[in-house]
């Protein structure tokens, strides 16, 4: 295998599995392979977890998984921290299992692809609502129009069962040429996953906020994909999985998204119950942070 078509970004202190670089290794020796990048929380799965390659004349959708469309949504909810009240704010979601108790309506003219519209999912995916502590980039956080008192939810699902349904059509195909009709009938599919992932996540917003007892509309800020196929000129960059601790997220749809991203940090009073992680006490939220990696948080 050649050098430059394999890379990991870690450190001497981040412990990976032997199975991970394995398949991370297995993977950057398929046809047409350009370079292939492991990311501090690539894991062992079906195919490695937590990674990003480039192609040439070949995409590879099995890499791509079932959930594609799986991204975060930042929203501000137009609510002041001063309506914050964390015993009534618990008290009202805890009434609820699971966002699916909520009966959702979907607002567009095309049927919905995805039978549990507006929900989460399981795994990593979750719903947030945080504070603003501290702006590292004035001028860009002011692009944002977003006042710094209020509160924001940030978002982490993706496009939920339909996209695993695109996934089993696949029936395992290794590999697919870009042009042949099986990849063309994909990559339709694929792109609506990316608009019903995208819609899923606007509308767990309005659910939550709506389900607290407010009639605020949640106004979108920064929406990025982190699990999708792109072409870039006469290449493709697959975006396989990749985690939430990393909060790699990339193909910025707007100037807001090419200069800002979340950066959650750790407080004392940072609550963290990993068997109730649906609902999260607001943990520090860095705004308009440059556009990179986040630092890993337990409650993110």
């Amino acid at each position: 295998m050649n050098e430059h078509k394999y890379h990991m970004i870690t450190c001497e202190k981040n412990w990976l599995e032997s199975t991970a670089l394995s398949q991370l290794q297995a993977v950057a020796k398929l046809p047409g392979v350009l370079r292939t990048v492991g990311l501090p929380d690539l894991h062992a799965g079906k195919s490695p977890v937590g990674m990003a390659l480039e192609t040439q004349d070949i995409i590879y959708p099995h890499l791509i998984g079932g959930d594609i469309g799986c991204g975060m949504g930042l929203f501000d909810t137009g609510l002041d921290i001063g309506k914050y009240s964390e015993k009534r704010w618990l008290s009202r979601l805890n009434h609820i299992p699971a966002l699916a108790d909520i009966a959702t309506v979907n607002p567009y003219p095309e049927p919905s692809p995805i039978s549990d519209l507006g929900t989460l999912g399981s795994g990593n995916h979750f719903a947030e609502f945080q504070q603003i502590e501290t702006v590292f980039s004035p001028e860009d956080f002011a692009e944002l129009n977003l006042p710094q008192k209020n509160i924001i939810l940030l978002v982490h699902s993706g496009s939920r069962g339909y996209g695993q349904e695109v996934f089993k059509s696949l029936n395992y195909v290794v590999g697919m040429k870009p042009n042949s009709p099986e990849a063309i009938a994909y990559l339709q599919k694929h792109d609506i996953a990316l608009l019903w992932a995208r819609r899923n996540r606007a509308l767990v917003s309005d659910k939550l906020i709506g389900w607290l007892g407010y009639e605020a509309t949640p106004r979108l800020l920064i929406d990025l994909f982190h699990n999708y196929l792109e072409k870039r000129d006469d290449t493709w960059i697959h975006l396989c999985p990749l985690g939430a601790k990393c909060g790699i997220n990339r193909s910025p749809q707007s100037a807001h998204e090419q200069k800002a991203g979340v950066k959650p940090t750790v407080r004392p009073h940072c609550r963290h119950e990993p068997k109730k992680r649906r609902w999260c006490y607001p943990a520090a939220l860095v705004g308009a942070y440059p556009f990179g990696a986040w630092e890993s948080c337990p409650c993110v």
